[in-house]
């Protein structure tokens, strides 16, 4: 598995629990990249800039992409996302 830092590791749980997921299993669905940046802001202090640094870091790890939906953008786990977030979570329980 790719070594993740704390903070990615924040992002991956901020993109499984997001609001916008709506109880739905399927982690490769797209969630509104503003929920994930403001979690990760309100949880970790992290800036608007920050957050996408570390989302920019997912992306590159080949772990989450990132598009653009109308005005706003929306960030999802890929196959190797989804594996990382099993073996950190494997029973299912994520957290900030």
């Amino acid at each position: 598995m790719t070594n993740l830092t704390p903070l990615e590791t924040a992002a991956l749980a901020a993109i499984v629990n997001s609001e916008y997921r709506d109880g739905c299993g399927d982690l490769t669905l797209p969630v509104w990249t503003f929920s994930v940046v403001d979690a990760l802001g309100q949880y970790h202090g992290l800036t608007e800039q920050g957050a996408g640094g570390v989302l920019s870091s997912l992306v590159k790890k080949g772990l989450a992409d990132v598009d653009e939906f109308d005005t706003d953008s929306a960030v999802w786990l890929t196959s190797a996302g989804i594996a990382a977030a099993g073996l950190l979570w494997p029973r299912g329980a994520s957290s900030f």
